[in-house]
């Protein structure tokens, strides 16, 4: 009995290893499978704002006639700064667009978390398990976090 107790933290360990690894591996297969990649590639200032340039690519055929945007922005102490509404679209289907996003009033260097909130619209949600959110997945070119 006492070998069976000692065992089952170990068997509950290596259980959460491979529950870890499959995790890693599924984000992996989502990520390629989902229709379109939103990637905050560069932020840069540019006198009171704050620029970011977001790489949206669209691996699907399907067009997007919208993709709205919600994102939240987050100073370096993690503090809610503002949110925003983006219009990413329209985006053909296999094509990558550039979407340059002014922040008035906002400094880069402050500037420590963009939150993708949701995507309200996309044009495509029905077709999609989950809805708009599902159908993105993120990529980051910057020391600044981005993550949904």
């Amino acid at each position: 009995m006492r070998a069976l107790h000692w065992m089952a933290p170990v068997c509950l360990t290596l259980g959460l290893a491979s529950g870890v690894a499959q995790a890693e591996q599924n984000a992996v297969a989502t990520e390629e499978a989902v229709p379109v990649v939103l990637e905050l590639n560069r932020v840069q200032q540019q006198s009171q704002s704050c620029r970011l340039y977001l790489l949206v690519r669209n691996a699907g055929a399907v067009h997007l006639d919208r993709l709205t945007l919600d994102l939240v922005f987050f100073d370096r102490d993690e503090i809610i700064d503002r949110r925003f509404s983006v219009e990413a679209g329209p985006l053909p289907g296999e094509k990558t667009s550039l979407k340059q996003l002014d922040v008035p009033d906002l400094s880069c260097a402050d500037l420590g978390g963009l939150l993708l909130n949701d995507v309200s619209t996309c044009g495509a949600a029905a077709e999609i398990e989950g809805g708009c959110l599902a159908m993105v997945a993120l990529r980051n070119r910057t020391d600044v976090t981005f993550f949904k």
